[in-house]
């Protein structure tokens, strides 16, 4: 679906050109799916890709203000009423 009147750019590129893109795909796929088989094999457990992602969360958060430390967060964990600082965290 086009916008009424805007015309979509013409695509020109040579065949060389067209050539090397494929190639340098083929190689990031490739190399994208070693990475991929490198980290279904690896001893990183989910559990430790967990606690890195909520690190990053409450520091991202601290950002923007939040007064919120990784502690409080782990603590209530299972309270059923969180704080809104912490249900930012999870989000």
């Amino acid at each position: 679906m086009a916008i009424k009147g805007v015309k979509k750019l013409p695509i020109s590129l040579n065949t060389n050109d067209a050539l090397k893109i494929l190639s340098i795909l083929s190689t990031v796929s490739n190399k994208l799916g070693r990475l991929e088989e490198k980290f279904n094999h690896s001893i990183v457990s989910d559990a430790l890709v967990q606690i890195l992602f909520l690190c990053e969360s409450v520091d991202s958060i601290r950002i923007e203000g939040t007064k919120v430390t990784f502690s409080d967060v782990v603590e209530v964990k299972n309270d059923m009423n969180p704080r809104w600082e912490i249900l930012e965290v999870n989000n």
